[in-house]
């Protein structure tokens, strides 16, 4: 008869299997996406009690060891949409932790690349860049183009979260040369999809368009549901760029269906959110705060708290397009709050700057700067480009109207260059209204 210690082995080892298993019919898509996740459900306390178990007794042994390392692997899709990425992390932490002491490299690969995407999760992507080239750097070394190739692409994906577009175009192109690989077609699929948001990012949405539709097919072709229900998302966001308001809520509706069938609310609660920005493009601001509301009560029920705060600063975002300047600001600052609980500090950034936005449009201008150049501190401490350069706009703007050309503009020069550097359909306008302003001076 087994002593404790061997039974809680065999418990371990026995639901480290129907994990597996349950991860492997998810990867089938379809209806198997859904009752993967039902399934996980049902034998969630047993498997968390294996894993909780095998971390806590890591030193007792490789098996042990080995143990602990597969549970965090082998649930890694399912993971994406089911476990909070803060438990995550903590079992990643612990699964590298028994990787390294077996001395097994291709694990310590799998488990670094896994706990970027944690990070880049929480809306942390200098910690997600510095786990993604540790990756890089150590698969290169093994060749290990399984893990070598989703780097890449993920390097892309944090670098354009920064709006550092140069670097992310360079990460992104190297991963094209993995394309077309034969069972690689969820890869393909999530690469198009981040060529998609590139070009999104830097004002192209008929570019950004292409890539999600391309990658749509791919997805639709693998039936990945998930797949296709995120890159209907991005469709929406792209219609809603060109100003296709229609086609924008009906792709978005379309992502929120596929959300609500799969059961996963973080995902819904971000497409709430989406939809809630396109009500607001079109001046419906009533129903934009309604979505907002909804997607704010989802964050708080899954604990997501790097999406609540997301949520509350949409709603002062909206508040203050209703000229309800004061009530913006309440929910501008409650947003801050969460990102200094969370230790946010690019969120941080963007809040201070919209409580910059509600107070210039109050007539506080003296306030306003206070706000807006402890933002711009911020998204330069964390490399935030897109941020730092519309935040420059603003500070600008405001030492123009009061005379001060000399700071002026510098800091709108900063946001002229980042805007032609990534090729904004704005540039020309603003590089205009800059030079306008250099010629009255001169003359």
């Amino acid at each position: 008869m087994p002593n404790i210690s061997e039974a809680y082995h065999r418990h371990a080892n026995h639901y480290l299997n129907v994990l597996r298993d349950l991860d492997n019919r998810f990867k089938q898509g379809g209806e198997l996406e859904r009752a993967s996740l039902d399934l996980l459900q049902i034998e969630w306390e047993n498997i968390s009690q294996g894993q909780d178990w095998a971390q806590n007794h890591i030193a007792h042994g490789e098996d042990i060891a080995r143990l602990t390392s597969n549970l965090a692997t082998a649930g890694v899709y399912l993971f994406e949409i089911y476990l909070h990425p803060i438990e995550y992390t903590q079992w990643l932490k612990a699964a590298l932790n028994a990787a390294q002491n077996l001395g097994n490299q291709l694990l310590e690969c799998n488990h670094l690349l896994s706990l970027g995407n944690t990070y880049a999760n929480m809306g942390m992507p200098q910690k997600a860049i510095a786990c993604y080239l540790d990756t890089l750097s150590l698969s290169q070394e093994l060749e290990f183009d399984a893990v070598m190739k989703v780097a890449y692409g993920n390097l892309g994906d944090a670098y354009i979260e920064l709006g550092e577009m140069e670097q992310a175009l360079f990460y992104l192109k190297e991963s094209q040369q993995f394309l077309g690989l034969e069972d690689g077609k969820r890869f393909d699929e999530n690469i198009l999809a981040s060529f998609g948001v590139y070009y999104a990012t830097i004002g192209d949405p008929h570019q950004a368009l292409t890539y999600y539709k391309q990658a749509f097919m791919l997805a639709t072709e693998i039936n990945n549901v998930h797949g296709k229900g995120a890159i209907l998302g991005n469709i929406g966001l792209a219609y809603a760029d060109l100003g296709d308001f229609e086609n924008a809520k009906s792709s978005l509706e379309q992502a929120l269906i596929t959300a609500k069938q799969m059961g996963d609310k973080r995902f819904e609660g971000q497409i709430l959110g989406n939809i809630g920005v396109v009500f607001s493009d079109t001046g419906n601001y009533e129903e934009a705060l309604s979505c907002h509301f909804q997607a704010l009560q989802i964050s708080r029920e899954i604990n997501d708290r790097r999406a609540e705060g997301q949520d509350l600063g949409n709603i002062g975002t909206t508040y203050r397009y209703l000229g309800e300047n004061r009530t913006a600001i309440e929910y501008h600052l409650r947003a801050l709050m969460i990102s200094r609980e969370i230790g946010n500090q690019r969120e941080e950034g963007r809040d201070l700057n919209n409580i910059g936005n509600a107070c210039y449009d109050l007539g506080k201008t003296n306030l306003a700067l206070v706000f807006y150049k402890a933002s711009l501190r911020l998204l330069l401490a964390t490399k935030d480009l897109r941020g730092v350069a519309y935040t420059s706009w603003s500070l600008g703007l405001i030492y123009a109207e009061n005379n001060d050309f000399e700071r002026a503009i510098p800091l709108l020069q900063n946001c002229v260059d980042y805007e032609h550097k990534i090729k904004h359909p704005q540039a020309e306008e603003d590089a205009l209204f800059l030079d306008e302003l250099k010629a009255s001076l001169s003359g």
